[in-house]
């Protein structure tokens, strides 16, 4: 039987608004925290469930926000590290990873809000400044970069800052807009070593090269979408949703690395327009990680769960 490897991962982003038509916020604001608080709870004790039903271990890796809007806020940048420290060592405990995340945004005026940064010598020092923060509390295997943001100097900084591996690839995907900024359209949907001259671009060789970890993708057609479109494979999506090419990705993949933010499975976050593919629901979630267990063992294929510090060193191996 033939090993899929499959990775959790979790993203301490903010609320959305109660009032919002959509997920993507054009300001960027954080709004607070409720989602995170009450969602970790429910993501932790969800998967557990599925443990005792099939006396396995799934650990959970979980990417928490550190960087100079969390410090605009709440008066310094590892205020959730700080916070939430019992559940991290929580999740540590369990075999499980805590990870960086890191939104490359600035305050625009009072207004506006927020707005991504593009200057590569504001950046540079965005990201050293609070990589020396974050490491301060936990040792770091993986970045991601909000809102799936990458540049060919951003990737070449990552490597030479000894970070292993990023994770903010969207494969086959692409939106440059003034509320998205990304373009991971011709990018494996598998792990892979950078081209230092592309990012998007993989590289049979793996020394001096930034491991990317895509956050999967795979086809899928919502109610109010004209065609398929490639979605990163989310636990809180209705299972009508995630279960579609689900088989297929499975069968022809041997790794999964899934994403999912805490407020999408909280119940107070929900209104008809924005539910129509995402459940908020703690039981779809439950649902989903049940059906990839079952899916797995139907195509024969045995479902191991990793955290990103097994997945980097799997796949290293692998091509030693």
């Amino acid at each position: 039987m033939k090993n899929i490897f499959i990775c959790l991962t979790f993203d301490t982003d903010p609320d959305i608004s109660f009032n919002t038509n959509q997920i993507d916020s054009k300001n960027k604001k954080i709004v607070g925290w409720e989602g995170l608080e009450i969602g970790k709870n429910l993501i932790y004790n969800s998967i557990k469930k599925i443990e005792r039903k099939y006396k396995i271990n799934i650990p959970q890796s979980w990417f928490v926000r550190v960087d100079d809007q969390i410090k605009f806020y709440h008066n310094r940048s590892d205020w959730l590290l700080i916070k939430y420290q019992k559940f991290w060592k929580k999740i540590l405990n369990n075999r499980g990873s805590i990870e960086w995340h890191i939104h490359l945004n600035r305050r625009k005026n009072y207004n506006d809000g927020w707005i991504l940064e593009k200057n590569h010598k504001i950046i540079n020092k965005i990201i050293k400044r609070n990589l020396k923060i974050f490491k301060f509390h936990h040792n770091l295997n993986c970045i991601r970069i909000g809102e799936a943001f990458m540049t060919n100097e951003i990737a070449k900084l990552i490597y030479k800052l000894g970070i292993s591996a990023d994770s903010s690839c969207l494969p086959g995907r692409k939106r440059l807009d003034k509320i998205k900024f990304f373009d991971w359209s011709n990018s494996k949907n598998e792990p892979y070593f950078m081209s230092r001259s592309n990012y998007k671009n993989a590289v049979k060789l793996k020394k001096k090269r930034l491991l990317e970890i895509p956050m999967n993708t795979k086809l899928t057609k919502c109610s109010y979408d004209k065609n398929y479109l490639k979605r990163y494979i989310n636990l809180s999506f209705h299972k009508k949703y995630f279960n579609q090419n689900l088989e297929n990705f499975l069968k022809e993949k041997n790794f999964l690395v899934t994403m999912t933010h805490p407020y999408e499975i909280v119940k107070k976050f929900k209104n008809k327009k924005n539910s129509k593919l995402i459940s908020f629901s703690y039981n779809e979630f439950e649902t989903n990680l049940d059906n990839i267990i079952c899916t797995c063992k139907k195509i024969k294929k045995n479902p191991i769960f990793v955290n990103t510090q097994d997945l980097i060193q799997i796949i290293q191996t692998k091509y030693d």
